[in-house]
């Protein structure tokens, strides 16, 4: 009898929260997921993550300086799409400086970093680099900072043309001879030294191929 009851009792203790422990379950793995960006397959650049496109942006937000930042503007006459990125210089040497989900994106699937860019200024000059957390620099073996000329990585710059560069992580992600494998965030940063300036940024996106 005592065993009977004992039974029983573990058979309504087991249906009492059967429910809740599958629902539980079931929002793990969900809950693990939710703030990882999925990379989608692209027939010629193979892993894609679209970072910004057509004023749209898929990182939660930047720490740009010296510089004003406009999602949606149109004045750039965007190549693809209704909008672009607009970085207005509010002082020499200002830059649009996104910053990865969870500070630590996830750069395993992908081999480049790529962006369209147009200027407004003739003789325009960029540079690209990367951060770790914390601010903490991406250097060489001999512990200088990972500084990359953005106009190596694509045609000479024209006021008023777009352009595509497209920059090898390898490139800007390598700190005393090892690639890293997440980003924190990274600079397109203006090198003109003009007081004010003004270029466009659209179709940023990091690719397999």
């Amino acid at each position: 009898m005592l065993i009977m009851r004992k039974l029983i009792m573990k058979k309504l203790i087991m249906k009492k929260f059967s429910s809740p422990l599958v629902l539980f379950a079931l929002m793990l793995p969900l809950a693990a997921c939710a703030d990882t960006p999925t990379p989608a397959s692209d027939p010629k650049t193979g892993n894609t993550f679209v970072v910004y496109a057509n004023g749209v942006f898929n990182w939660p937000g930047d720490y740009s300086y010296a510089a004003n930042i406009n999602y949606k503007d149109t004045k750039g006459k965007p190549e693809t799409g209704t909008y672009d990125l607009s970085v207005s210089l509010s002082s020499p040497w200002g830059a649009w400086q996104p910053f990865g989900p969870n500070w630590n994106f996830d750069l395993r699937p992908y081999n480049y970093l790529q962006f369209d860019l147009k200027p407004t200024a003739a003789n325009q000059q960029w540079d690209c680099f990367a951060l770790m957390v914390g601010d903490k620099n991406i250097v060489d073996t001999s512990g200088k900072q990972v500084v990359i000329d953005i106009n190596k990585y694509g045609p000479a710059p024209q006021a008023g043309v777009w352009a595509t560069y497209k920059i090898p992580l390898a490139a800007i992600m390598t700190h005393q001879g090892v690639q890293l494998k997440a980003m924190y965030k990274f600079d397109i940063h203006d090198q003109t030294g003009q007081p004010a300036n003004v270029f466009y940024v659209n179709n940023v996106k990091f690719t397999a191929n």
